[in-house]
C-alpha cells in the first residue's frame, strides 16, 4: 500500500477567471482521485492556493471543493505531505489538526522506495533571492500577520488577489530565469548523498537525470498540469492533459 508517490506544486487556486478555475479544478479533483484509486501518497509541493489566509473561523469558500477533495482522501488515510511555498506561506495549523494532512515550512528530506529525495517549493534556495527571504521575513513576521487577521476576510483576499495578480504581471518572463538557478541548485544538492531533487516555483516543468540522479521540477497546473509520479524508485514526470486528451472533464454529479 503507498507504492506510488505522486507530486503536484502551482495549482494558484483562486488566480484565473471563472472557467479557468473551474479546469482546474475538476482536473486537479480528477487528479486526486487518481491518486485514492491507487492508494498512493500525496505531496503538495507549494502554491496550491494562490492565496490562503488562516483566519480563525472562515475557509475561503471559493476553495471548498478542494479541501473536500483532500479530506476525503485522508479519511481513507492516503498520506499527505504539504510543503508550504510562497503563495500559501500562511497557512496555520487547519491543514494539520482538521484535515490530518502534514504541513512542512521549509524543506523536507526524506527517505521513499530507498531513494533519498530532498523537496522544497523552490523559493529563497538560491542567492539570488535576498531580496525575497527579507520579504519572506517580513511576510511571516507574527506582527504583521496579527494585523492583517483584523482585516475582514473579504478585503484581505481581495487585497491579496490584487497584489499577486500585478506581481505576476511582473514577473512572468522570469520563470525561465528562476527555472535556471533552481536547476544549478539542484545540481549542486545532487552532488551529496541525495537521490533526487523535487522542486516547484518556477512553473517550468523538466526532468533531468544523470548518473542515477534525478532533478524534477513539477511545472504547474495551470497551463501545463503536471505531475511526477514515484514508483519502484524511477521518477516520471507527466502531462495529466496529455493523459486525457479527448475525454470531457467529469463534473460531479449534483
Amino acid at each position: 500500500m503507498h507504492d506510488e508517490c505522486y507530486f503536484v506544486s502551482d495549482a494558484h487556486l483562486g488566480v484565473d477567471s471563472e472557467d479557468r478555475e473551474r479546469l482546474k479544478e475538476d482536473t486537479l479533483i480528477e487528479f486526486l482521485s487518481l491518486v485514492h484509486s491507487r492508494e498512493g501518497s500525496l505531496f503538495i509541493v507549494g502554491d496550491l492556493f494562490d492565496f490562503w489566509f488562516e483566519y480563525r473561523a472562515v475557509i475561503p469558500r471559493q476553495h471548498y471543493r478542494i479541501v473536500n477533495k483532500l479530506y476525503e482522501l485522508r479519511r481513507s488515510d492516503i498520506p499527505i505531505t504539504y510543503v508550504v511555498g510562497n503563495h500559501d506561506y500562511w497557512i496555520g495549523n487547519f491543514f494539520q489538526h482538521e484535515l490530518g494532512i502534514d504541513v512542512v515550512r521549509n524543506t523536507l528530506t526524506t527517505t521513499i522506495q530507498g531513494r533519498r529525495l530532498f523537496v522544497a517549493h523552490g523559493d529563497g534556495l538560491t542567492s539570488g533571492d535576498f531580496g525575497y527571504r527579507l520579504l519572506k521575513a517580513t511576510l511571516r513576521n507574527p506582527v504583521n500577520i496579527t494585523l492583517f487577521s483584523l482585516l475582514h476576510p473579504d478585503i484581505g483576499i481581495r487585497i491579496a488577489q490584487v497584489a499577486s495578480r500585478l506581481s505576476r504581471s511582473n514577473n512572468v518572463n522570469s520563470y525561465v530565469t528562476t527555472e535556471r538557478h533552481l536547476f544549478a541548485y539542484a545540481k549542486s544538492m545532487l552532488e551529496g548523498p541525495l537521490d533526487a531533487v523535487i522542486l516547484g516555483h518556477s512553473h517550468r516543468p523538466s526532468l533531468h537525470t544523470q548518473a542515477g540522479k534525478t532533478y524534477v521540477n513539477l511545472g504547474d497546473w495551470m497551463r501545463h498540469f503536471t505531475y511526477a509520479r514515484l514508483r519502484d524508485g524511477a521518477l516520471t514526470l507527466h502531462s495529466w492533459l496529455d493523459e486525457n486528451r479527448g475525454r470531457p472533464v467529469e463534473r460531479p454529479r449534483a
